[in-house]
């Protein structure tokens, strides 16, 4: 009888280990390539290119390794989608052929803050590494998952540049440094390594609004179609140049190439010129942002990535220090602007709660003046102002050539009868709290749609709260004030 239940026990375990080898899950494959150099002599092509991808964090993933093979010379070596419980890590027998070989020492702790690419290979030391430039992780606000980017990855592919190169990869990972044991795993993940994309920006003449030009272009024999996506280039952890969740989209639309009969190397090309992305064009500072640009082509799995560069001089600054108070029954406005002789100056627009933006005045460049060392000083009072509702402001600053362009947008809560706004809703990339000073001390958290707190602020006081990085989705927000016991909660979505 006892080994009946033994082996009843050993039969319900068995499974569950193979579960356990196959969870990892890996995601949103990105390639950007950024040079390739072709080698007659032997009819190899060399490519440099930034890897992206998304891991969920399953226990960990301490160690995590990639290979990656030709599509044609791929050997399933983890034996997917049964991966055996007592998985070892590859070693060079089995690496003959592969060509990415990278290591990630994904363990955070005091004397290793940051994770880092490793040098060797430690389940086989004989393995060489792909040469990286660096990595970045960014993780994702639940917790569960994070994005990588590993930037100048250098291959050597024995096929022409001007072929399509299609690979596939494993992931695995381990919680040893030794790798003796393989946690999770997650095999044949495709990607192509294909198309370029390419681009700059116009800078214009007498600060017009930017535009840019853009190419995406194949290897392929034949056209290709799908989609492309530009972003705003912003900071993360006050970095720029690595392409996350914070970047806003400003411009999207579908491509399809064209081949040239006849060409030599073939030409197989998508090419737009002069696009403008208002307002982020003409508005300070988006308006002196690099652009992403993400490519989605039919049939592939994976997305291309381009960079675009902004290289024009920076739009003047025209507006600074504008702030919107609410005091007492009234609104006061205010900003400082440069003193310039081309100006005509600003239109106030007003957006009461979700409807349209209205302009309420028009304030002359002559008017209210009080220069000092060059800036102007403005002012402006809405007294007549609707109640129980949450006002948007904005500045239109018009030179005496029509040209213009918008300031940021500042909110306020009258009453106080809504303690909490949030905008945009839905949002693209950053959302806002607007909290009303009126509320006094009080707790916010923010969890997703399933109750989980993902960000909390205790004994609040500020007025604004930027949110970041948040996954699409809904979430909600809590707002506990702690002078009345009073609680309120709100709804917003991440698109």
């Amino acid at each position: 009888m006892k080994k009946i239940i033994l082996l009843l026990l050993l039969m319900a375990v068995t499974p569950l280990l193979n579960a356990v080898r196959s969870q990892c899950v890996v995601k949103n494959v990105i390639v950007q390539v950024n040079y390739s150099n072709s080698n007659p002599t032997n009819d190899s092509c060399t490519i440099n290119f930034d890897f992206i991808f998304t891991i969920e964090n399953n226990g960990g993933n301490k160690w995590i390794y990639i290979h990656s093979w030709l599509a044609n010379e791929y050997p399933n070596y983890f034996k997917c989608p049964n991966v055996p419980s007592n998985a070892k890590a590859p070693v060079a027998g089995d690496l003959v052929l592969s060509k990415i070989n990278l290591g990630i020492h994904n363990e955070i702790h005091v004397g290793h803050p940051v994770p880092t690419l490793l040098t060797t290979y430690p389940p086989d030391v004989t393995v060489p590494i792909n040469q990286a430039n660096s990595l970045v992780r960014q993780v994702y606000p639940t917790g569960d998952s994070a994005r990588f980017t590993v930037k100048g990855v250098t291959i050597k592919i024995p096929k022409a540049c001007s072929d399509v190169i299609s690979m596939k990869a494993d992931f695995w990972s381990s919680q040893a440094q030794n790798a003796s044991v393989v946690h999770c795993v997650v095999c044949n993940v495709g990607f192509t390594i294909d198309p370029r994309v390419s681009g700059l920006i116009n800078c214009g003449m007498n600060n017009e609004p930017r535009t840019f030009n853009m190419q995406i272009r194949s290897v392929a024999p034949f056209s290709i179609s799908g989609q492309y996506s530009v972003y705003m280039d912003y900071a993360y952890d006050g970095m720029f140049g690595t392409f996350g969740d914070e970047d806003v989209m400003v411009y999207s639309n579908t491509y399809a190439t064209t081949v040239v009969p006849g060409t030599n190397p073939l030409v197989n090309l998508f090419a737009v010129s002069n696009v403008g992305y208002p307002p982020y064009n003409s508005q300070i500072p988006d308006a002196n942002r690099n652009l992403w640009v993400l490519v989605t082509t039919n049939g592939y799995t994976n997305k291309a990535l381009g960079y675009m560069y902004n290289s024009c001089a920076p739009l003047p600054i025209k507006l600074q220090d504008f702030h919107v108070r609410l005091q007492s029954d009234v609104v006061n406005l205010s900003w400082v602007a440069e003193q310039q002789g081309t100006f005509d100056g600003y239109e106030i627009q007003r957006k009461a709660g979700n409807g349209s933006y209205e302009k309420i005045a028009f304030v002359p460049a002559s008017a209210n003046i009080h220069a000092t060392n060059g800036l102007v000083t403005y002012n402006y009072i809405d007294r007549m102002i609707p109640e129980n509702t949450d006002l948007f402001y904005r500045l239109r600053a018009i030179e005496m050539n029509g040209q213009s362009f918008y300031s940021d947008i500042h909110a306020v809560a009258i009453k106080s009868k809504l303690v909490l706004t949030v905008y945009p809703n839905p949002s693209r990339g950053i959302t806002y709290l607007m909290l009303s000073e009126q509320n006094g001390a009080m707790d916010v958290s923010l969890d997703d749609f399933s109750g989980k707190t993902i960000r909390k602020w205790n004994n609040v006081a500020v007025q604004n709260l930027e949110l970041r990085n948040l996954l699409p989705g809904i979430y909600m927000v809590r707002i506990y004030l702690r002078s009345t016991g009073e609680q309120y909660i709100t709804k917003f979505v991440v698109q």
